[in-house]
């Protein structure tokens, strides 16, 4: 197949997923200045190194793959006094096309409510398709 193309069978091999999430952990908003603030004050070290006197929403969804891991990393671990987890993962922009995805932390149950094959018509797909000029097969 030609660049610029989608194969049926790519669709075929994937599912659309609605998940249920049994928690009461929140989900950190990494868009949120108030995080960036509670972030700088864990990593000095990081942000003194990268010269970096304040988080803003470049750095929090920018390229620097080790800076956002460390901010990852960084929610990830956090716990209360008695050692439980404190987050139940992180809600954060998509830098392709600004679209909210959420990172789920493995601690947290997640059951499937329910699964859909991917559908040549299917709304986003197309979308997707007509912004980056692909053809779906």
């Amino acid at each position: 197949m030609l660049p610029g193309n989608l194969p049926a069978d790519w669709r075929d091999m994937r599912r659309i997923y609605s998940l249920e999430i049994d928690s009461s952990l929140p989900f950190v908003d990494i868009d949120n200045p108030q995080t960036w603030r509670w972030l700088e004050d864990r990593l000095l070290g990081d942000l003194a190194r990268r010269s970096i006197d304040h988080l803003d929403a470049d750095d929090v969804v920018g390229h620097d793959r080790a800076l956002t891991r460390a901010m990852a990393a960084e929610i990830y671990t956090a716990t209360s006094e008695s050692g439980a987890p404190c987050y139940g993962g992180i809600r954060y922009r998509s830098r392709l096309n600004h679209g909210e995805c959420w990172a789920i932390f493995e601690h947290v149950a997640v059951r499937i409510a329910a699964e859909r094959t991917i559908e040549r018509t299917d709304r986003d797909l197309v979308a997707w398709a007509r912004q980056w000029d692909v053809t779906i097969h």
